[in-house]
């Protein structure tokens, strides 16, 4: 709850309103009352009024501690506090019974910070006079004992159930011990019986705090209403307003508050912050220059403007403006925070680093720093470290910026359905308008082998943005795999035409989809400009292919050779050369050559399995290789046993592939 304690303040100035009748009850003199009233209406006549309480002091014995009682309360007026707490004291001593007296003192001790002397008063006091209730709403106000306190407040409030101080504070022990609707019952309470703009503004904040923004804009509207000169008010419900996103709205009651009190330089601080997350950085300058100008000790001003020259893209001097948050606050996290962030703009990643772990070390509730050191690790390729910040950042704070920076790490990871999942929150929580977190979903997905629900989200990001050329492309491939391979053709043909950052991939797919429309010369033109841009080890493999079909075994083994160079741990690589010793084999006339083409070929097959036991392919090929060994190759001895091989082999093939199916 913003800035609501316990009414101690409130307590100093509350009068005891059966002070009159109290000292007629007990035989003052008619003078001494009305000079105690004329003070009260006039405090030039206090003097006065005290000279006159110290004669009835000298001259009647018997009411002299109500002469001191009461003159104790006019040089509380006149903050003679050392004067008030003696008469206090000498009006005890006349009458240890009075318990008026003690619950005066009690306020008095209070103002001099002596709480125990305060609460041992008012435990006197209420020992004398047990329904005392307003000794109960004073002590209830000091007890630490949130418990003990509370029945103090529900005490003063059955002896008077019409006292707003004590339904006031026992919201505030509701408040603090969780209990949120038994705070807002007694603020309504508050109001019903004293509907002043303090409390109106007090429960403003409490529905703020429990996110019943529209209730809490209703009360702050009532507290301008009735006090519309209050500063705070219109502060409080400008903040309201811009957690609202009602941002024209929150800067207007910001200008208000800047207007009633020019002085006051948190106004303009807060006022600077809107206008930066309005993106009018520059505008936002001369606030912070002002509140910076009205109080030069405050670190948040410099903090603030730090921000904003991130904002303008002005590293070096929002660096200087961090380092003067940091000198007048050293324990100030959101300052290391932003210093860490300037640093990594300025290629520091190492100081950086070292901020964004101090910034954590003094405040490990603060997302920002966990993302922006996630990013520095992702940076520097701790990936495993960034996957954990950017984690926790969701953790404390699950905005969509931080579920996209994991979702990205997940796809490089390869983790697609982790990637899909956070792509799915990032969608949730609102995407931009470029269309990219659709387009990220649906490589998760086309990956996953969901090409329906790939193709929903690459229709989605091009809608938002149809100059998405990578879109296009993962489209065409979604189509592809779904049949259509006339407009998988269409879109690649547009993510060509759109200079995609992907292309070379696109000519790669393009070209696999050409040759399988039997379209051999545009397929290998497609892979000849995919080698050329990427030099990809898929586009080598399916070149290679490309060229087995068409006869010519040196170029295929020199694609599917340079293919394996690139990446020795795909299957279907091994198992293409495998064809191609086979096909060298049957093509030679020299026994110990085919035998050596023979062996080749069964130990690429071997190979394929050794990495990907489940590939039909390669045991089908293997099967057809023993099939043919048999007529060439295989020692007399092993006939048998290649016959057995292959017959396993093409079982195993045929079983893999109903699997499939």
């Amino acid at each position: 709850m913003k800035q609501i304690h316990i009414a101690i303040e409130s307590l100093l100035l509350l009068f005891l309103s059966l002070f009159g009748q109290a000292l007629e009850a007990n035989g003052a003199k008619k003078s001494a009352i009305d000079y105690q009233k004329l003070a009260v209406e006039d405090l030039k006549k206090t003097k006065e009024a005290i000279e006159q309480y110290t004669k009835a002091i000298e001259s009647e014995s018997d009411s002299a501690y109500l002469y001191y009682y009461y003159r104790a309360d006019l040089k509380e007026r006149m903050l003679d506090r050392l004067g008030a707490l003696k008469d206090y004291d000498q009006s005890i001593k006349l009458n240890p019974s009075f318990a008026y007296a003690y619950n005066r003192r009690g306020l008095v001790r209070l103002g001099e910070r002596d709480t125990l002397g305060a609460i041992s008063d008012w435990d006197k006091a209420i020992d004398l006079k047990p329904d005392f209730a307003q000794a109960y709403v004073r002590r209830g106000a000091l007890l630490m004992d949130q418990e003990a306190a509370m029945k103090d407040f529900d005490k003063a409030i059955e002896l008077n159930p019409e006292n707003s101080v004590a339904y006031y504070n026992r919201s505030v022990v509701k408040l603090n011990m969780g209990d949120s609707l038994g705070a807002l019952k007694d603020c309504d309470k508050i109001i019903e019986l004293d509907p002043e703009d303090y409390y109106y503004c007090m429960r403003g904040s409490l529905k703020e705090d429990m996110h019943d923004f529209e209730g809490a804009l209703k009360d702050y509207d009532m507290a301008i209403k009735l006090k519309s000169d209050g500063a705070d008010y219109y502060y409080r419900r400008g903040s309201l307003k811009e957690d609202m996103h009602d941002f024209e709205g929150a800067l207007k009651d910001y200008d208000m508050a800047i207007k009633l009190e020019p002085d006051e330089a948190n106004y303009y601080c807060r006022r600077g912050i809107l206008k930066v997350s309005m993106d009018h950085p520059y505008r936002a300058l001369n606030d912070f220059y002002e509140a910076i100008q009205l109080d030069p000790s405050d670190p948040n001003p410099y903090c603030a403007l730090g921000n904003c020259m991130l904002k303008i893209y002005d590293y070096k001097q929002a660096l200087k403006d961090y380092e003067e948050a940091i000198a007048l606050k050293p324990d100030l996290a959101e300052a290391y925070t932003g210093r860490g962030l300037a640093k990594l703009e300025l290629k520091d990643t190492v100081g950086a680093l070292k901020d964004y772990d101090r910034a954590i070390e003094l405040d490990s509730s603060q997302a920002e720093a966990y993302f922006d050191r996630g990013i520095v690790k992702e940076a520097k390729g701790d990936t495993s470290g960034a996957l954990k910040d950017y984690s926790k950042a969701i953790e404390l704070d699950p905005t969509s910026d931080y579920y996209a920076a994991r979702g990205f790490i997940y796809l490089e990871r390869k983790n697609y359905e982790a990637g899909k999942n956070d792509f799915d929150q990032v969608i949730k929580l609102g995407t931009s308008s470029c269309g990219c977190d659709y387009y990220n979903r649906g490589l998760a997905k086309i990956n996953l082998k969901d090409m329906k629900g790939a193709l929903e989200d690459f229709d989605k990001a091009i809608e938002m943005d149809h100059k998405q050329a990578g879109a296009y492309g993962y489209r065409g491939k979604a189509k592809a795999e779904l049949g259509d391979t006339v407009g998988a053709i269409k879109d690649y043909d547009q993510a060509i035409k759109m200079k995609s950052p992907a292309k070379g991939l696109i000519y790669y797919y393009r070209g696999l989809l050409k040759a399988g429309q039997n379209d051999k010369q545009g397929a290998m033109k497609d892979y000849d400009k995919a080698i050329k841009i990427n030099s990809d080890e898929d586009a080598y493999h399916a070149r290679g292919k490309l060229w087995l079909e068409m006869g010519n075994l040196d170029k295929a083994m020199a694609d599917v050779n340079t293919a394996i160079e690139k990446n020795d741990k795909e299957d279907a690589f091994y198992v293409t050369r495998g064809e191609i010793y086979m096909e060298k084999g049957m093509e030679s006339s020299s026994a110990s050559e085919v035998e050596g083409m023979f062996a080749a070929a069964l130990s690429d097959f071997d190979r394929a399995l050794s990495i990907n036991d489940k590939n039909s392919d390669a045991y089908e090929h293997r099967a057809r290789c023993y099939r043919m060994g048999l007529k060439t190759v295989a020692p007399a001895e092993q006939v048998k046993e290649w016959e057995t091989k292959a017959e396993t082999d093409q079982q195993k093939a045929k079983s893999l592939k109903q699997e499939k199916k």
